[in-house]
């Protein structure tokens, strides 16, 4: 299982994505970390600093290209179905962890991330990691180790993206009331639920102990004002920016539920199911529901990829069908309801013309929108050499262009802009070094006030390839001295 969802994301590995923008963010700021600028200080990055850091050691090791980006997000797929294999397998017993992993692969959003320079499915699946790290220490008399791998975990799975910041919520239920054994009965404030509340807290301890460990690595490698800046205030100003709609969100969230029937009415009747047969587990994945949901509703703005934060959730509850399988003797009745339950949940992708299964009209309709953007790279190589800059607010084609961009233009974003983070003396500044610029016509640096006039002085425009939708311009005035 493992290897054919492996098999079916090196179908498109190579092959650019003209719809995410952030992408060539990731890898154009990788790469720029790769050649000596320093992150928050020369590169900005809205984002903690592992991802880009891991991202950049990958690329050093690996090679500099899009294909080793994408297997280095594939590895963490990897990692997160094997982590809510263990996961399931803890919960429900061994016949549960082929399912939930299967269940979490073949979501539409999980497949698309699993696959996309994106930071989201790598934080993602180390804090899964560090669920099942919680569920072992359980399972192994609250190992010191394994609950210092924990907070350690966990701590990580934040460096890379502070999304999973919900997953605080089952980790402390896990710490604080999953009984000491399964034949333990819950515990209430008596003589001996203080004791276990004692235990509970040195167990706390231990996690946090993990966390801090890992949590300050960033204060003795980074500007940490920088860090700050671009990380938390920057996400504060977009809320005030952007205009929030909880409630819309939240019924975006249903809808992204909904849009997989199966599993997610499986999830409905697993949540029945655990109502009557185990309450503690049921109440666990609620307060993690709605942790999750609370995260999303606040986010603004919400893309599509956000909504991967649920499918843990949803697979697990849909995976407590299998609860009685444990008790079960008959392999070929177990292999029977195993298999029943696949079929039932993967039908939809095989049979939905706009699903994630056969892949080839996939790849084939990824490769035709891809030729845009390789048009775009094409051209960027024709017209300036291996060391010249190349800016703009087409970030995928420069980096496949094999160039550079000025470290304060890797991310030109709309959101950067709107929220001044982007100013147009820093977009001069930095554009002033360029020897190419390339603007989208959908626009982001050509609607910052100010920019195309101080562009039109000092750069000349040149004939676009047909069919690209971008400007190119070539600069005229000497490097480093511009016009005003």
């Amino acid at each position: 299982m493992v290897a054919a969802f492996a098999a079916s994301r090196l179908v498109t590995v190579a092959v650019p994505s003209e719809r995410e923008y952030d992408e060539g963010v990731y890898l154009l700021s990788a790469r720029a970390v790769n050649h000596g600028h320093e992150l928050f200080s020369d590169v900005f990055s809205s984002q903690p600093p592992a991802f880009l850091e891991s991202l950049a050691l990958s690329m050093r090791v690996a090679g500099d290209s899009l294909e080793t980006g994408r297997v280095f997000i594939l590895c963490f797929g990897l990692l997160a179905l094997g982590s809510i294999a263990s996961i399931a397998r803890r919960l429900y017993g061994i016949w549960a962890a082929p399912v939930a992993a299967a269940g979490l692969a073949i979501g539409a959003t999980f497949l698309d991330l699993s696959h996309l320079v994106q930071a989201e499915l790598p934080s993602l699946a180390i804090a899964l990691a560090s669920l099942a790290a919680c569920l072992e220490a359980r399972a192994h008399s609250w190992s010191r180790g394994w609950l210092i791998a924990t907070g350690a975990l966990f701590a990580l799975a934040a460096l890379f993206k502070l999304f999973i910041v919900p997953f605080a919520v089952p980790l402390a239920f896990l710490l604080l009331l999953a009984p000491e054994r399964d034949d333990d009965p819950a515990w209430s404030l008596d003589g001996r639920g203080l004791l276990l509340l004692q235990r509970a807290a040195g167990r706390m301890l231990l996690v946090a102990g993990g966390a801090v460990a890992i949590g300050c690595i960033p204060l003795f490698c980074y500007d940490i004002g920088a860090l700050f800046e671009q990380t938390v205030s920057f996400q504060l100003v977009k809320h005030e920016v952007y205009e929030l709609n909880r409630q819309a969100n939240l019924m975006r969230c249903w809808k992204h539920i909904a849009s997989e029937p199966t599993l997610a009415i499986s999830a409905a009747v697993g949540g029945l199911w655990l109502i009557r047969h185990n309450r503690l587990i049921f109440a666990w994945l609620l307060g993690w529901l709605v942790a999750s949901l609370f995260v999303l509703m606040e986010q603004t703005p919400l893309f599509w990829r956000h909504f991967v934060l649920l499918a843990p959730i949803v697979v697990l509850a849909a995976t407590s069908l299998l609860s009685p399988l444990t008790d079960q003797r008959g392999l070929s009745s177990a292999l029977l309801v195993t298999m029943s339950l696949l079929g039932v949940w993967s039908y939809p992708s095989i049979a939905t013309p706009a699903g994630v299964f056969p892949l080839i009209p996939q790849r084939q309709s990824e490769e035709t929108q891809a030729t845009s953007i390789r048009a775009v790279a094409a051209w960027i190589g024709e017209h300036s050499d291996a060391g010249d800059l190349v800016a703009g607010d087409d970030p995928m084609a420069i980096y496949l262009a094999g160039r550079q961009s000025p470290p304060g233009l890797c991310d030109s974003s709309r959101a950067r802009i709107n929220s001044q983070s982007l100013t147009l003396a820093i977009a001069r500044e930095q554009s002033a070094t360029a020897r190419i610029i390339v603007l989208r016509d959908d626009g982001r640096l050509s609607r910052l006030p100010g920019y195309p006039a101080w562009l039109a002085k000092n750069y000349s425009r040149e004939n676009a390839p047909p069919g690209t939708l971008r400007s190119f311009w070539v600069r005229t005035a000497a490097p480093g001295h511009t016009n005003e």
